[in-house]
């Protein structure tokens, strides 16, 4: 079966720290956009919800997004290890979580973003 999931994530040993590193060998490079690759935004999206998932041991959905920021492109080009800062905290439906995704302290981007809890 084909692998079209770019990326691995590692919750290290800060609670709001997660290690991410993306295969730019996978074959979704090979078609968003061909010779000129760049990480789609929807697999940044679910990372993000992804670290609350790690951090909580819970699924969850995206109910809301606030605000999505794109400070500059994930491409080849850069390095292939990422870092993701997350802070969590509840709200009235469920969980707010605002991650950023950074690469040498640069952030690359910035979400909010509503979860609920997949029932």
């Amino acid at each position: 079966m084909l692998n079209l999931t770019p990326y691995t994530l590692r919750k290290t040993t800060d609670e709001h720290r997660f290690d991410v590193r993306i295969d730019f060998d996978n074959p979704v490079f090979a078609g968003h956009f061909p010779g000129n690759p760049i990480l789609p935004g929807v697999y940044i999206i679910e990372m993000a919800k992804e670290c609350a998932e790690l951090h909580f041991d819970r699924k969850y959905t995206i109910s809301h997004i606030k605000s999505c920021r794109y400070y500059f492109t994930i491409t080849p080009a850069r390095s292939e290890n990422y870092v993701m800062l997350a802070e969590f905290s509840e709200c009235d439906n469920g969980i707010r979580a605002k991650v950023d995704l950074s690469q040498d302290d640069a952030v690359a981007m910035a979400i909010t973003m509503t979860l609920s809890e997949k029932l």
